[in-house]
C-alpha cells in the first residue's frame, strides 16, 4: 500500500468536502483528514493517476479539474500531520 494526500481548490459546491470525504471512506483507507482544510490522507494499492482518474469520474463538476493526489514517500507515522497540513495549505492555492 502507498500513502497519499488528496486535496483540491475550494469549490463553489458547499458540500464538496463532505462528498470527497465520503468517496474516500467508501473506496480507500482514509486514515487521517482535516476536512475544513480540504486535506485527506489515504492508503491505497492504486497509483496516483488511477486515484485521480477514479475521483475525476466520480465528480463531473469543476471539482474534477482542481483535484490533486500526492504520493507520500518515505516513512510516515502521522506525528507531523499538523505541520505537513500547515505547509501544504501555504503551498496549494485556494480559491477565494
Amino acid at each position: 500500500m502507498r500513502n497519499y494526500l488528496v486535496t483540491f481548490h475550494d469549490s463553489t459546491d458547499p458540500e464538496a468536502w463532505a462528498k470527497l470525504s465520503e468517496t474516500l471512506k467508501e473506496n480507500y483507507n482514509l486514515w487521517a483528514a482535516e476536512p475544513d482544510a480540504g486535506l485527506f490522507f489515504i492508503a491505497a494499492d492504486a497509483t496516483a493517476p488511477q486515484i485521480l482518474e477514479h475521483l475525476s469520474d466520480a465528480y463531473q463538476t469543476e471539482l474534477a479539474h482542481t483535484l490533486y493526489v500526492f504520493e507520500i514517500t518515505g516513512e510516515w507515522d502521522g506525528g507531523g500531520t499538523s505541520d505537513v497540513m500547515r505547509a501544504i495549505q501555504e503551498r496549494v492555492p485556494r480559491a477565494s
